[in-house]
């Protein structure tokens, strides 16, 4: 597949998405291109949140979503350039006023009263509080422009902005270069070090020539410090083997003993600390006379050693540490790159075996989990019933892995590709993210769901692989003409073990795989039905799938309307989330006013009552009941 075809079937995604789900072209834009440099581990995660405003001089502002990494401290902001033209540049100019939006944006969130004037219940609103809170924490934030445009060749480099005295690193992002990073052969972006930007001669090793096989070749060094802390606090999170850095962000990313070592007694360090394991590819080596040298690496990764790493800089940063006098023990394996499959598992057994030690579970490396080489197993053999008139049945292709899409498709003849796109539509592909927001939506948890794709799969991979609390799944059949037919089918009963002792690949087995289709089926169905709900502004419609699934229409009873919000909010967050939702309903101009009176919020439009609501306290969640007055 060549950037042309990459391009226009990503196009065509998106507008499906769109349609689909009714959220509009762009927010499907940016929802697909932020997916893509996930799974290239460019991004940690991504939380839509649209909004855009004018300043009182009239500058225009606007973010298109976010994530926050709490690893290294970096605030990513993403606006979207989307036209849906056919063909278009972008310029210094239109790149420019993009990056100047955002920058503009985080001012007006930092320093104006926008965080009083924003409406509480939207995405947006999340990330002026975020902003705020984490406003001494943040080291660096990341302006990255999604566009659809074609970049301009004298676009070669961005220069750096400044924002509040915080740095701030600028990237466009347009499909041919994503095409670049997810359909390269390491489906990621790739990291090339030139040592000698930061020691001359590079970094002083040893090659364990006696441990070298034809797949990888090993290395022991000494990097000093600040070296260390240098690399780092360019390339960030990014630096990290992919599953390390999953496991890592939920912990603290500065161990105090390590701090401890280096501010109370840095010449000791060496002695102390464990140092760090890396792997590399196309490792460069120069022979001196006072040794032998690393000059550059390809693809760098750390596997071990990423809390020494961060401590490192954090504390040269935080606690203004000289870390000159410091060094650390790394042991490098390059890797054979030849045949990059066999690479990327060998690199993910190193960091596995490498990790052994520390209490890091199979759900941190659950990318490759039997969970999910079982679900994949199950989707190339099971088909699924034939469409109404269609003639053959058709499969839904299980994405293990990111890309397996567009790799099944590559060596095929333009017949050969007819034909697997028949058997296997476009419409019908599902990602193990996809599985576990449908599973977690499913077992009531729409505030984890919420929270990002990537955060959610790790809540997902702790459930599988530790506790399956839920011990009946419901069958549900989606009948287009008929509705919704419901059909109990026990899969399987409560397991507290882990998956090699209750040998779960037994009972994963082949009606697990459809009973997980009739649920992405349902959630779909509710994404389609709520896109279309007049009650749902744009902001809404964010999170509006994942809540309206989780609510029993039985429980609506007498109500009018019948909303779940997240449990514990407060009586001001529930009289704005009323007041928004009666705006909606009521398509009133003048302001709903809300007060909190005898346990239940009484709604005044106008002076006069026009309803009332209560809140049912439910396990993971709230029911707001709204009731009308005739």
């Amino acid at each position: 597949m060549d950037a042309q075809e990459f391009r226009k079937d990503f196009l065509e995604n998106v507008k499906a998405e769109a349609a689909a789900t009714g959220e509009g072209s762009c927010a499907a834009f940016v929802d697909s291109m932020a997916q893509h440099l996930i799974e290239a581990e460019v991004l940690p995660d991504f939380i839509p949140s649209f909004y855009t405003s004018t300043t009182s001089t009239r500058k225009i502002f606007r973010v298109d979503g976010y994530v926050f990494d709490e690893f290294d401290y970096t605030m990513n902001l993403i606006i979207a350039d989307y036209d849906g033209a056919e063909k278009r540049t972008m310029g210094k100019g239109a790149s420019s006023t993009n990056f100047q939006r955002l920058v503009t944006f985080v001012d007006q969130a930092l320093n104006t009263k926008l965080y009083k004037e924003i409406e509480m219940s939207t995405p947006c609103a999340d990330l002026i509080d975020l902003l705020r809170l984490e406003k001494e924490r943040i080291r660096k934030y990341r302006l990255l422009v999604f566009t659809d445009a074609d970049v301009s060749d004298t676009l070669k480099t961005l220069s750096n902005l400044d924002i509040g005295g915080i740095p701030a690193e600028c990237q466009i992002w347009d499909i041919d270069r994503v095409f670049r990073v997810c359909c390269s052969d390491l489906g990621r972006q790739n990291i090339e070090i030139d040592f000698r930007e930061y020691i001359p001669e590079g970094i002083p090793c040893l090659e364990a020539s006696s441990a070298a096989t034809a797949e990888y070749n090993s290395y022991l060094c000494i990097i000093p410090g600040r070296v260390l802390a240098d690399i780092y606090d360019k390339y960030g999170s990014q630096l990290l083997e992919g599953n390390v850095r999953s496991f890592l962000s939920t912990k603290v990313a500065v161990n105090k003993k390590i701090r401890e070592t280096i501010l109370k007694c840095s010449s000791m360090f060496f002695a102390y600390n464990n140092g760090v394991s890396a792997t590399a590819m196309d490792v460069q080596l120069e022979h001196t006379p006072s040794g032998t040298h690393i000059v550059s690496a390809k693809d760098f990764q750390i596997i071990n050693g990423g809390q020494t790493t961060a401590s490192l800089s954090n504390t040269r940063h935080k606690d203004k540490a000289d870390l000159q006098g410091i060094y650390v023990q790394m042991k490098l394996t390059e890797i054979d790159e030849s045949d990059m499959d066999r690479s990327t598992e060998l690199i993910r057994n190193i960091s596995r075996s490498s990790n052994s030690q520390n209490k890091v579970t199979d759900a941190d490396f659950f990318s490759t989990h039997p969970f999910h080489i079982r679900m994949e197993q199950h989707s190339r053999r099971i088909f699924a019933p034939a469409e109404a008139g269609a003639q053959y049945e058709t499969k839904w292709f299980y994405e293990r892995a990111k890309g397996q899409f567009l790799q099944a498709q590559m060596r095929l003849t333009p017949a050969k590709k007819r034909q697997f796109l028949l058997q296997n539509p476009k419409s019908k592909v599902i990602t193990k993210t996809d599985l576990a927001k449908v599973r977690n939506t499913w077992n009531e948890m729409p505030h984890t769901v919420s929270k990002g794709a990537q955060t959610n799969f790790m809540k997902f991979a702790e459930l599988i692989d530790e506790s399956l609390i839920k011990v009946i799944f419901y069958f549900l059949l989606v009948s287009i003409g008929a509705g919704l037919v419901q059909m109990k089918i026990p899969l399987f009963g409560r397991h507290g073990k882990r998956w090699e002792e209750q040998n779960y690949a037994q009972r994963f087995g082949g009606i697990f795989f459809p009973a997980f289709i009739a649920l992405v089926v349902i959630f779909l169905f509710n994404e389609y039905k709520t896109a279309q709900l007049p009650t749902l502004n744009e902001e809404m419609l964010m999170n509006g799938a994942e809540y309206c699934l989780v609510t029993d229409l039985n429980e609506i009873g007498d109500a009018d309307y019948a909303y779940e919000i997240k449990s514990g909010s407060s009586q001001e967050e529930i009289c704005g989330i009323i007041s928004s939702i009666c705006v909606d309903l009521k398509r009133e101009d003048d302001l709903v006013n809300v007060r909190y009176e005898n346990g239940e919020y009484i709604i005044i439009s106008n002076g006069i009552t026009i309803g009332r609501a209560v809140i049912n306290d439910k396990a993971t969640t709230d029911l707001l009941k709204i009731y009308f007055c005739n």
